[in-house]
């Protein structure tokens, strides 16, 4: 009877995965002040792939993300010899923008800082009274393999401000403009 229970329990799960993730996203997305809406996401554990389908992301009227298909294969095999080996992932209708600043880029509305915090400590990778195998295997590192990447209507606006072109400018009393690049 428990066996059937907990088979049941795994099928719930499974079946609710894809709901859970998309909510957790948008959830987060939503804290980052970007209002979004995901379709789906597809997740084949023995197959080894997971995919997000028609996701787009605005904040106010400025659409900030908006992606067709993001597909990552995986091959589960050389996990047991710690490598993560991605086989192909495929980006289909991506519209996506960029801004780079000093102390941080934003993609897709989403800020990441680009200054290191100086004042966390690195953690100390030996352990005190672990015996030689455990100390061999965590001295081992991990390993990453990307075989193949497949771009197919792709559009990203990224405006950087040339700090320097933006000194002199200010310096000489003119308006700064601002760079435009689009890879299509």
């Amino acid at each position: 009877m428990a066996v059937v229970i907990f088979f049941l329990f795994l099928i719930v799960l499974r079946i609710s995965l894809s709901q859970i993730i998309i909510y957790s996203t948008q959830s987060w997305l939503n804290k980052q002040g970007i209002h979004s809406s995901i379709e789906d996401i597809q997740i084949n554990i023995t197959g080894g792939t997971v995919s997000l389908h028609n996701a787009n992301g605005h904040k106010g009227d400025q659409p900030l993300f908006d992606i067709g298909l993001l597909a990552i294969h995986w091959d589960w095999a050389p996990l047991s010899e710690k490598v993560i080996e991605v086989t192909k992932v495929e980006v289909d209708g991506l519209n996506l923008a960029i801004k780079q600043f000093r102390d941080e880029i934003i993609i897709g509305g989403v800020s990441i800082p680009l200054q290191v915090n100086s004042n966390k400590k690195s953690p100390d990778p030996m352990i005190s009274g672990a015996d030689d195998s455990i100390a061999n295997e965590l001295a081992q590192p991990w390993a990453a393999a990307l075989n193949e990447v497949v771009f197919r209507h792709l559009s990203v606006c990224y405006p950087q401000r040339l700090f320097l072109y933006t000194i002199i400018k200010t310096a000489q009393g003119l308006q700064p403009t601002v760079s435009y690049r689009t890879v299509v």
